[in-house]
């Protein structure tokens, strides 16, 4: 009879991750950043629709804090929230009203939110 030898070797891995969580007024913005997200290491990614007393909390639009046309990465510099009243071409509630959550491989999070910048997004204001 013969033997049958079965050798586990366990490898862990430990990813270091980043949380983004930001808001759109209509969905096919939200879908358009997360189809460009997708190319980065995404652990996790889920578009959701906000409830309707979602509109009672504060949204701040968020606009590159660097306003140099060059869109190489580190030439766009930060992204920094701003009031600002943004005018929405897509007919749709005048407020965000879609989550797109992101957990994230910490060596790709700077290039998500530089993909972000593309989009019209807002984050919820911080108290």
């Amino acid at each position: 009879m013969g033997k049958v030898i079965i050798n586990h070797e366990v490898e862990a891995v430990i990813l270091m991750t980043e949380t983004i969580e930001v808001f759109f007024k209509n969905e096919n913005n939200a879908e358009s950043a997360q189809a460009q997200l997708r190319t980065l290491k995404v652990v996790d990614m889920y578009i959701e629709e906000m409830p309707e007393d979602a509109r009672t909390t504060l949204y701040v639009p968020v606009f590159p804090a660097s306003l140099d046309t060059n869109t190489t990465g580190s030439a766009r510099g930060p992204i920094t929230p701003a009031l600002s009243s943004v005018v929405d071409d897509v007919s749709g509630p005048d407020y965000p009203s879609y989550l797109l959550y992101v957990e994230i491989e910490t060596d790709d999070y700077e290039q998500a939110l530089e993909i972000l910048q593309n989009h019209e997004y807002y984050v919820r204001k911080e108290d």
